[in-house]
């Protein structure tokens, strides 16, 4: 006799999921029916199942499609739960962003975009990105390997145009997407794309028909985030900007000072290797901060890692939002950096984590288009001795594209 889960009364389903230590546990509870979801949300989770968690990705060949499976790969238990994608398209996807919210969002190589829980497995389908959309000269045309094939404007550059197929507008045009909220409350979630070779960024709305294009006035968006009903913008140079959200259509809203960083001094070997620095904006406690991670980048290497991080400067905005502070300690404040939009936890709730520390993967855009091992430049940095440890027992420089920090839901 088959027993009906959905009937079985919700104080016992609440009583078993109070009883949960591990994530994998949680996942195949809620995956047994929606009513034990339901019920996962009303529930606070243990609080080492808030932990941030690594999202992983592997190609596979397995069913002749060429597709990636995903998992999650706990810090904490030190192990990796499989994720069941829904159901989508045979080409691959690839993920463009993570959150502390528990969301992530897929694009595959046909521009569909969707976003998906891994904790709950909700899903919200976002409209696809077309030429009306994007920058394109023309319209996409089958290619000769059967990838569509897209004609790009290069908008730094008078007159000339990029040309690339699916998968390389899946993994290197569109790299990264934020958004303000769940996708499950569309009055307050705003999802935005950031673009490479572009001044513009896209953002819609859930249930919108298509994406609205905004001009950001800044050379390439670099990095991110949402703080304070603003998103906050930061491009190559360091100049930051926002965009203010209480505006119909994302109006230019303050613009926040420029940061003027000195030339780092290093006793590198800079005949061998280039110095590089990515940009990150995070939303602390108690202001927005702006972190430099500096990077020694090698064109001679082939079969190694090409970049390596060596250090982090962390700078708070003042009260009066006008200078960049830079600061030694985050006190017992953790940062948690990559393609994801960036993490910020106190070392109070978890402790198995160090505080005063930043974890950071590979996240270096140029060199995602090998997958023979060049990267995994992941670790721990420690701000208090500017040390650095290893991020986990397992090797991550074969993992393909990088890995990304996704927070489950409070």
């Amino acid at each position: 006799m088959e027993v009906d889960w959905s009937d079985i009364h919700k104080d016992i389903v609440d009583s078993i999921l109070k009883q949960i230590e591990h994530l994998s546990d949680y996942i195949r509870l809620g995956s047994i029916c929606k009513s034990w979801q339901s019920s996962m949300v009303d529930i606070p989770r243990p609080l080492h199942l808030g932990f941030p968690f690594l999202l992983l990705s592997r190609r596979t060949t397995t069913t002749g499609n060429n597709r990636r499976d995903y998992a999650l790969y706990s810090p904490f238990e030190r192990k990796v739960h499989p994720v069941k994608l829904p159901d989508r398209p045979p080409s691959p996807v690839r993920c463009i962003g993570s959150s502390s919210n528990g969301w992530v969002c897929m694009i595959d190589d046909s521009l569909r975009i969707y976003m998906f829980n891994p904790f709950s497995n909700a899903l919200v389908l976002l409209p696809p990105l077309s030429r009306t959309n994007l920058n394109l000269i023309s319209d996409p045309k089958p290619s000769s390997h059967g990838s569509l094939e897209f004609a790009v404007k290069d908008e730094f550059i008078e007159g000339y145009q990029v040309m690339m197929f699916g998968e390389g507008m899946r993994d290197h045009y569109i790299y990264k997407a934020v958004w303000s909220a769940e996708p499950t409350d569309p009055l307050n979630c705003a999802i935005f794309l950031c673009l490479r070779i572009s001044t513009s960024m896209y953002y819609c709305r859930p249930g919108d028909a298509r994406w609205t294009m905004i001009k950001t006035q800044l050379d390439y968006v670099s990095d991110a985030i949402f703080y304070k009903d603003n998103l906050y913008l930061v491009d190559n140079d360091t100049e930051i900007a926002t965009i203010d959200l209480l505006h119909q259509g994302g109006g230019q809203g303050i613009t926040v000072p420029k940061l003027e960083v000195k030339a780092y001094e290093t006793k590198l070997d800079v005949d061998l290797f280039g110095l590089r620095t990515r940009k990150y904006l995070v939303a602390g406690p108690s202001g927005l901060l702006f972190i430099l991670r500096h990077y020694k980048y090698s064109f001679r290497c082939v079969y190694e890692r090409r970049h390596l991080t060596f250090e982090f400067r962390v700078f708070k905005l003042d009260e009066m939002g006008t200078q960049w502070v830079e600061t030694k300690s985050l006190d017992d404040g953790v940062l948690f950096l990559g393609m994801n939009s960036s993490i910020w936890v106190s070392s109070r709730n978890f402790k198995e984590c160090k505080g005063n520390s930043i974890y950071f993967t590979d996240d270096d855009r140029f060199d995602s288009v090998y997958e023979d091992g060049r990267g995994g430049d992941s670790g721990v940095f420690h701000m208090e001795d500017r040390s650095f440890t290893s991020l986990c027992d397992n090797d991550l420089k074969n993992l393909y594209p990088y890995p990304l920090w996704v927070l489950p839901n409070p």
